[in-house]
Formats: structure tokens, sequence, C-alpha cells
């Protein structure tokens, strides 16, 4: 008797302590926030050989990266005597509070957003693409786009959970049949993973239900790391973007009913559905698929699945550890999910893929997996360089500006010539469509992480929408268009001079048009026709044109440009209304070819004379020869000071290309009134100066901050074109030195302690160069002044141009409107007023062609063209 209780104490015992492990096992593993010193030059390489994921989620902050890791990676850092600091306990917990307490701020700043916005009428094609001003689009918000409606405990950290995103993407299909297929499953044979999911798509195209052969492609994927949460809300914002502007947006109208567009908002299916289950306030870590039989504990389970791709797979960056992060499985797609996307894949020829991730705020492209050149660095770094021109996200090849990850989808999609992995296995030539692919990492850590505070989930979507327009622009036949006319005309007959650079990778025909809008042009040459041009390209185009000799001083001579390609009768590409003046009043001109340098002069350092020049023989460049000194900060200043006190629009040209360091080095044109104390100003080529949170990828971190954040300036690569340069002076543009009696004007350049050619391979660093610099005293006519500033009323004018009718619409409540259109002269042709919010339809069939002047409530003036 004895004998037998004590047994059944020890098998109690037994069974206790089994099941004390089993439980150990299937208890979520708790992910910290911790910040590593990176004092110690081998800390980095350790973290990439233990297979640390150090592209989503890892930022830079001057000596130390900040990451989030679990108890078993904390382990590895332990193993391998790297001391780390916890910022974050529990994240998961931290996540889904934060969640639970912001998320009904959240929707009502959200449906403000969407009560304030009305409807602007903003052409994204004839703007995006083209589009610069000081500041970004700021893209309205989805009627149809809303953060999670449920509640606590289930309310998923305002993101939608699985079952939400499929019921939008029948809603979407539901509102749109046109515009949207059903979700269709993307596996061609029916393939399911391994929990039973399937993998849906759909595309968005005029003819959404049938796949159009000769259709430019690209696609759009989200979720691949399942606890990514904003990756798959900024899809389906701009998504519903799409397909609610079809309508009212002409621009849209040509994407769609020309290109198709692949989306796939969930990924990873089986380990979405986890982490709600887990975490049904937000916050769950679950990273990979669930392919592993809960052996590492939640949160920890599966295979990575973009480690998991077959170019250069297993060739570091990524781990053999099952329980690892970048767990890479045990052979290249050895997963359902990546099965289905590789055979997805294959059966289209998609030119540029966004498979979106978070969070670093950067756009990290092939190469992954391995230090090969990529034959095709200048695309990504020109690409990468308009994609991010406002959001400034870090870009570059992952294994550069982020760390060696193989296995990645971006590297297989590309693919390249055949190798062989560090661990022996052959890796083939990837996909064979040569996809340019990218995986943009969208928010930061400020911004929430993982999960963002709900809030956030707006802001990040609005940072990605150029992304994921240029991304299908640039899939097609796509150019843009350079005006490189000079405001001032001398001669009754000339020419006008266009660049057009070709930005596609379908293959195409541009047409360049030009129509006189203004009576003192008699005649215009015929339309001019390129084609057979590389990608990259830029070819200058003129066209004839003969004034009217009865001219006079200082009249406006103004053209209806247009850049068509050949799609067909959805072909507009841009349109653009050139103004010039006739002899106008010159306060200032500089030719190098003739006077070199004498009208400047040099601060800090020296300023050269370059042959390589916009026209002529000489311009004026920072570099006598690459690469430009590091450490530097010196300026080029022109002599004497101007009197802008009796000038009304100063008008301010010159021709320009740079070479530099971007996210670092940068120069900035600058305006004073004492010659000390200096501001930059804004042009048409001028972008907003990155972030330090941003540039911490180059491992540069005495330079983090390096540039003025959001001020105007200029960086990056030109790749060799020259580009014109206008900065306006006026009451509507920098009007603080309109007045002023003293204004000194110079460029400035500052440049950090190094320069860093691996973080976008075809940089040179040639610096900044410069020709034919003026400044104008322009005189317009009051009607045409401030009509390019934003509009300030939700006014939508369509079609534009327009020929026999134009309807117009504002959306603004509870007040009368007064609603009045002027020819070109001043003359007011129509006159109405109406009640509240309106829509008008006007018979335009007596009205010639040219330009008009809507105004409306005298204080807002917009431009309108009739053909």
């Amino acid at each position: 008797m004895i004998r037998s209780v004590l047994l059944f104490f020890l098998l109690l015992s037994f069974n206790g302590f089994a099941q004390s492990l089993k439980d150990d096992a299937l208890r979520p593993p708790i992910y910290q926030r911790v910040g590593i010193s990176l004092a110690a030059n081998e800390v980095l390489e350790t973290l990439h050989h233990l297979g640390i994921d150090l592209s989503c989620g890892a930022t830079l902050k001057q000596d130390s990266i900040f990451i989030e890791l679990n108890e078993v990676e904390l382990a590895e850092l332990s193993n391998h005597q790297i001391n780390y600091q916890i910022i974050i306990p529990d994240l998961t917990q931290y996540y889904s509070d934060r969640a639970v307490e912001n998320l009904p701020q959240a929707r009502l700043e959200l449906e403000k957003m969407k009560l304030n916005q009305g409807i602007k009428g903003q052409s994204v094609l004839k703007n995006v693409g083209q589009y610069n001003s000081c500041d970004e689009i700021d893209w309205d918000v989805p009627s149809n786009w809303h953060l999670n409606p449920q509640n606590s405990p289930n309310s998923f950290g305002g993101c939608l959970t699985n079952a939400q995103v499929m019921q939008e993407l029948d809603e979407m299909r539901a509102q749109y049949p046109n515009l949207i297929s059903l979700k269709l499953d993307a596996s061609p044979i029916n393939q399911t993973t391994i929990q039973g999911n399937t993998i849906y798509y759909v595309r968005i195209s005029d003819n959404p239900d049938v796949d159009e052969p000769n259709e430019p492609e690209a696609l759009y994927q989200s979720l691949i790391h399942c606890r990514e949460a904003s990756s798959v809300m900024q899809l389906l914002y701009y998504m519903w973007y799409l397909l609610e502007h079809y309508d009212s947006d002409e621009s849209i109208q040509y994407l769609l009913n020309n290109q198709a567009l692949f989306f796939i908002p969930v990924f990873n299916p089986d380990g979405f559905l986890y982490n709600e289950a887990q975490s049904p306030n937000g916050g769950g870590m679950q990273r990979k698929n669930m392919n592993g039989g809960n052996a590492c504990g939640q949160f920890s389970d599966g295979i990575d699945l973009n480690r998991n791709s077959a170019y250069y797979w297993g060739n570091g960056g990524s781990s053999t550890s099952p329980c690892n992060a970048t767990y890479m499985g045990t052979a290249p797609f050895s997963e359902n999910e990546t099965q289905i996307m590789r055979d997805f894949f294959l059966q289209h020829d998609f030119k540029l893929s966004l498979n979106h991730h978070s969070y670093k705020n950067a756009m990290l492209h092939a190469y992954a997996g391995t230090a090969i050149p990529n034959p095709r660095a200048a695309e990504y770094a020109k690409y990468s360089h308009d994609m991010s021109f406002y959001n400034r996200y870090a870009y570059g090849p992952s294994s550069s500006i982020s760390a060696l990850n193989s296995g990645n989808m971006n590297d297989w999609m590309q693919g390249g010539v055949a190798g062989v992995s560090a661990n022996g296995t052959a890796t083939g030539v990837g996909s064979g469509k040569h996809t340019l692919a990218w995986t943009p990492e969208n928010g930061n850590s400020n911004e929430g992480g993982f999960w963002p505070t709900p809030s956030n989930f707006v802001h990040i979507a609005k940072r990605a929408m150029r992304m994921n327009f240029l991304a299908a622009y640039y899939s097609g036949t796509y150019a843009k268009l350079h005006d490189l006319n000079k405001l001032a005309v001398d001669a009754m007959n000339d020419s006008l001079f266009f660049g057009i650079e070709n930005l596609g990778q379908t293959q195409g025909v541009f047409t360049v048009t030009v129509n006189p809008l203004s009576s003192n042009v008699l005649s215009v040459g015929p339309p001019v026709i390129i084609s057979g041009m590389n990608v990259l390209e830029q070819s200058e185009v003129g066209i004839n044109f003969i004034l009217d000799p009865n001219i006079q001083i200082n009249d406006t001579i103004q053209y209806l440009v247009t850049l068509t390609n050949n799609y067909g009768s959805d072909s507009l590409l841009f349109e653009s209304t050139i103004t010039q003046v006739y002899k106008p009043s010159i306060i200032f001109k500089d030719d190098p070819d003739f006077v070199g340098l004498t009208n400047w002069t040099e601060y800090g350092g020296s300023w050269y004379l370059s042959p390589d020049a916009f026209s002529g023989s000489q311009a004026i460049s920072s570099t006598n020869t690459a690469p430009y000194l590091a450490n530097q900060s010196k300026s080029i200043q022109l002599n004497n000071s101007f009197d802008l006190s009796v000038s009304s629009n100063v008008h301010i040209q010159f021709y320009t290309k740079w070479d530099l360091e971007r996210s670092f080095d940068y120069v900035q044109f600058e305006v004073s009134t004492d010659g000390l104390n200096w501001s930059p100003l804004c042009g048409k080529l001028t972008k907003p100066g990155g972030p330090a949170s941003n540039s911490t990828y180059s491992n540069k971190s005495a330079s983090n901050g390096f540039q003025p954040e959001g001020a105007a300036l200029y960086d990056g690569d030109m790749n060799g074109n020259w580009q014109q340069e206008e900065i306006l002076i006026n009451i509507d543009h920098n009007s603080f030195f309109l007045n002023q009696s003293t204004v000194y004007f110079r460029f400035n350049m500052n440049t950090d302690y190094s320069n860093q050619q691996s973080s976008y391979s075809n940089a040179n660093f040639e610096g900044f160069s410069f020709d034919d610099f003026t400044i104008y005293n322009a005189l317009e006519n009051v009607l045409s002044t401030g009509i390019e500033s934003v509009n300030q009323l939700n006014l939508a004018i369509y079609p534009s141009p327009f020929t026999d009718e134009v309807n117009v619409t504002l959306h603004e409540e509870e007040m009368i409107h007064t609603i009045l259109i002027y020819q070109v002269n001043g003359q007011l042709i129509y006159q109405e007023e109406s009640c509240n919010a309106f829509k008008m339809k006007i018979n335009t069939r007596e009205w010639s062609s040219g330009i008009y002047f809507i105004q409306v409530n005298e204080k807002a003036i917009h431009k309108m063209v009739k053909f």
C-alpha cells in the first residue's frame, strides 16, 4: 500500500513537471524593446550572424541600436556577452494598453479629417510625378477607410482583423464592380496555408475580371510579417483612394484604364489570425507563419517568409534555429505561403513590386542576401529618390543600409546571375522576371512601432501614397516633362525646349504638343514624337513659335504644353501652362561664359568654373574633381544686394544639376536682408531636409541629423541631367522679402565627415553646379497672381482641360457662394450664386479656347483651361 501511494505521488509529480514544461513551451515569450551599445565594432556583426532581424523595427541612434527581441533571442545575446538595456519590458502589453487608450480619440480625429477635407479635385497623375510644391500633397482620407470598429477586448489595436480585411475586399467589389475583381485564390492549384487558409488577391483595373495580357502590371503585398499592422492599413487606404477617385479624377481613370494593379493584403493569414486570437486588443508579436507545431512557444513558432525565397537562400542574415525570428526554413520555398507567392508571381509580368513591411521609414531593395553588384542600381536609385521625395525614407540595397538578410523576396523577384550560398545551396537565377522590388518599411518607433498608436495609422498611410502611385506609373509607359525655357523671350521667331525623361518600365511612344493660349502667339510648330528611349534617358525636344510683331515689352506669352503616350484616348501624362514674358525687366543676369566668377564671392572654400555647362562653355560648380571634400561648409554669394521694394513679382531662374550624398550632404539657395541671417528658399526642385530618425541606416552616427529637418534643400543624384530651377518672391511666395530694399542671395553647401558610397551604389559625389543665373522683375496680370497656390476652398473642376462643358463642385456648407469666371484679359464672362455645397455643369461650347480663371467668394482663384 505504501509503495502504491509513493508511486502515485511520483507519477503525479512527474506529470506536473511534464505539464509545467508543456505550459512553458506554450507560454507566449515576452518581447522586449532593448538598447544595445555599438561601441564595440564587432557587436553589429555578431547580431547579423545570430540571425537577428536588422531590417524591420531596428533603429540606430547615435552609438546604439534599439530593437524588439524575445526571450530566446535575448538569451543568445547573453550567451555571446552582448549587454543590453531594457527599454520596454513587455511590448505586447505596452502596445495593447496604448491602443485601447488612444483608439476612441483616433476614431474622432479620423471622422473630423473626413468632414473637413471635402472634395479637393486633386489630379494625381498630373501632380504626383511632376508635383513640385514645398510640401507633400495632403491626400484625401477615403470615406470608406476606417479603423477597427470593435472596442476592447477585441479592438485589435485599431487594425482590421483578417475577417474584416476580407470583408473590405467584398465591400470594394460590391461598390465598384467595374473596377475591382472578386477576391481570388492566389494559388493556381488552390493550395492553402498549413492551417487551411486561402491567400487572396484582387485586381484593380477598368476590366477587373479579365487579366488582359498586354497591360502593364504592378504588385502590392502586405502582412508578410503578420505583426506589422500598418502595412495592411496603408494598403487598404491606397486601394479605397483609387476606387473612390476614379470617377472624378481623370488621371486615375487613365491609370486604371490602361494598367492593372494586383494586391495581396494578407500574405500570412495563419500568423495574422494567431495574433488576433492571442492578443485581441493588438500587440501580438507573431512575425512568422505557423508551420512549427508550437515547438518554440507562442510568438516564436514558424518560418520567416521573407527568408525563404530561392535566391541566395541561407547566405547570411537568417537563422537555422527554428525558434529564431529569422528562421529560414528547411529549404528554399519550403513554405506553403512562399510557394503560393512563387506560383502566382510566375504567372504574371510585374514590372514593379512593393512588398510592404514595418517599421523603419526606409525603402529597402535588392540585393539583401548577397553583396554582388546590382545591375539595375541606377533605376533603383532614381525610383527610390522620387518615391521618397517628401517622406524622406532611407533607401538602398538591404545589404548596405540595413543588413544582410538572405532568402529575401525582393532578391528572388529581381533575380540575377546564378550563385551559390555560403551554406552551399545552389540559388539559381531567381524568378527570371527581372522585377524591380522594394520592401517599404512604413512607420517608426515614435509612431508606435509594429502596432502604431491608432491615431498614426492615417499619417503612415498618407506617407506611403507617393510610393504606391509611382510604383504603378513607373510600371507602365511613363515620362516626366521638364520645362527648360527661360522666362525671357527676345525674338519673334524662337523655340520652346523641354526635357523628356523616360521613367517607365514599359516601352512606348511619347508626344509633346504645344498650343498657344495667348493671342500674341501667331503659330507654333507641330507636335514632336519621341520613341526608343532607354529607361532613365532624358531627351531634349524643341518646338518653334512665331510671335505677333505688335507684341509689347513685358507682355506675357502663354502656351499649353501636353505630354502624351501611346495608350490611346486615355494617354495624357502631363499638361502645364508655360508662361514667358517678352523682354521683361531683368534685375540681374550672370553668364559665367563671359564673366567667370566675378559676380560672386566665395566663403569657406573654393568654387570652380566647369566645362560641363547647360549652355555655352562654362558653369559654376562646387567641385573641381570628384569626389568633393568632406567636412565642408562653404558658400558662394552674389557680390551686390538687390532692392526688391519696387518689384511685385520677382522670378529667380537658373539651371542646375547635382550629385550629393543624400540624407547627409546638401546645398541650399538662401536669402538674407542683412548678410548675416540666412533663410533657405523653396523651389520646384528642392525637397524637405531629412529627419535624423531616417538617416540612421548608414552607421554614420556622428552625422545623424546633419540636414536641417524639413528645410528646403538639394540632395541626391540628378543622373547628370540639367534641369531648370524657379523660385518666386511675390505676395504668395516668400513674401517677407518682397518689399525689402536690401536683399542678398547665395548658394550654401554643407558636407559631413565622409562620403559613403555603399548607401546607394551609383553615387560619384560630383557636387553641385548651376548656370545662367537670372533675377527677373516679371509683371503679370493680377488675376494670374497666385493661381498655382493651394486651393483655399474644397473646389473641384473637371474635366481639365474641358471642351463643351465643365463641372464645378464645391463642398462647403452653410453659406452663399459667389462664383465668377474671367477670361485671361480680366473680362467677366460668367457669374452665379449658390447656397451651401453645390455641383454645377456649365455650358462652355461658345467659349473660345484658352485660359480662364474662376473666383469663389473673393478668396480663391483657380485656373481653368479650355481646348
